[in-house]
């Protein structure tokens, strides 16, 4: 009997000893993992450092009542999230404009798509001339000095200095007023005439023929004979690109797209964009 007792008194004894030393690993476990979630962090808040070069891309937009220019930056580096930002600042005067990009905030909820860290910065009141322009990193860890020139035509960038920044161009030509452009995509090639024939009706409500300045305009390219360069695409359909000045009434624009949406719907789609921001269609869903 006694003999029983000690062995249950033995027992006892390794249950305890072993419910502590499980109690003394899971410590172990839980402080290991709050160290190494502090190493993968960055000051404390899940920021990271910018750690690519940062690309710049000059935008303007269309608007019936005012346009509005933009720089729409990103990463060369392309983070697990689409939702990645970069947190920055932007200071501007009537001399020059001054951007600091500081570091990438990782968001609480990540969209699973891949994707750079992202930051935007309008101007709406941007006049005409040169505006000094520093774009640099947190604590000028990296630093580009130059300027912005800002005419009736186009945007440009000049830089002196260039550091760990990128130019998607140097040059952004802005989409002359009363401008507009677009595309018809077909699906046979025996419907070129019908293509030809659209055209004309454009022609025949007032589109002129215009001389466009070669360059990048954002929502278009411009070749050096004047003409739209096509995107590439991967040979499903067939397209041909057109732009024209067109001063008169947007309603007999639309009467056009209609006529064509209601008569040739399932053979072709006409895509109609003006200076003003509006982006018609043909197409009859």
């Amino acid at each position: 009997m006694k003999t029983l007792k000690n062995i249950i008194l033995l027992l006892t004894n390794i249950m305890l000893w072993s419910m502590k030393k499980l109690k003394y690993m899971t410590v172990i476990v839980v402080v290991s993992l709050v160290v190494s979630c502090e190493k993968g962090s960055h000051n404390g808040n899940g920021n990271k450092p910018i750690e690519s070069d940062v690309i710049i891309k000059m935008w303007e937009t269309l608007d019936s009542v005012k346009r509005t220019f933009q720089f729409q930056c990103y990463t060369e580096k392309i983070y697990p999230c689409v939702n990645y930002s970069i947190k920055s600042s932007l200071h501007k005067d009537s001399d020059g404009i001054l951007i600091e990009f500081n570091e990438i905030h990782v968001p609480k909820i990540c969209l699973t798509a891949k994707g750079p860290a992202t930051a935007n910065f309008e101007f709406e009141a941007l006049s005409e001339g040169s505006y000094h322009l520093v774009i640099q990193g947190r604590r000028r860890f990296f630093r580009s000095i130059g300027k912005l020139i800002v005419n009736e035509d186009y945007y440009k960038i000049d830089f002196e200095k260039q550091n760990r920044l990128q130019l998607e161009y140097p040059r952004l030509n802005r989409v002359p007023e009363n401008t507009i452009w677009g595309r018809v995509i077909y699906y046979d090639s025996t419907n070129e005439p019908l293509v030809n024939s659209f055209i004309d009706s454009l022609k025949s409500i007032g589109a002129t023929s215009e001389t466009y300045i070669e360059g990048e305009y954002g929502y278009f390219q411009i070749d050096s004979d004047g003409n739209i360069i096509p995107p590439q695409n991967e040979g499903r359909y067939y397209e041909k690109h057109y732009i024209y000045n067109y001063k008169e009434n947007i309603s007999d624009l639309k009467e056009i797209l209609k006529h064509y949406g209601q008569q040739y719907n399932d053979l072709l789609r006409i895509e109609l964009n003006t200076d003003k921001g509006e982006r018609l269609t043909s197409r009859i869903d």
